[in-house]
């Protein structure tokens, strides 16, 4: 029985280990964008978002002018940071949300 029992407390704390996990892996932060007015605008934007080492990937929508950002875990990047990102490649941050990956529309 204490064997049972000890398997069974392992696998409950891998379990709740691998939620963490999950949590750490699943930011992604969608940010409106003023000034976005080409392909050019998108590129420039999104190569400036790669280039800091905490984001994984920057999706661009020119039509709808948002960002959606894919943070690598554990990522600390402040919301603040992402906006002079934006800011310092010319265009203007607006309204910010947070998803986990699974939520995301």
């Amino acid at each position: 029985i204490s064997v049972i029992m000890n398997k069974s407390i392992l696998c409950v704390g891998l379990f709740l280990c691998s939620l963490s996990l999950l949590a750490a892996h699943d930011q992604v932060v969608e940010i409106d964008v003023k000034g976005l007015t080409c392909s050019f605008c998108v590129y420039g934007l999104q190569d400036n978002l790669e280039k800091h080492a905490e984001v994984e990937q920057a999706e661009i929508s020119l039509k709808l002018s948002k960002v959606r950002i894919h943070l690598v875990p554990n990522a600390t990047i402040t919301e603040e940071e992402l906006k002079e990102i934006i800011e310092d490649a010319g265009f203007e941050p607006g309204e910010i949300q947070h998803y986990g990956r699974a939520e995301h529309p």
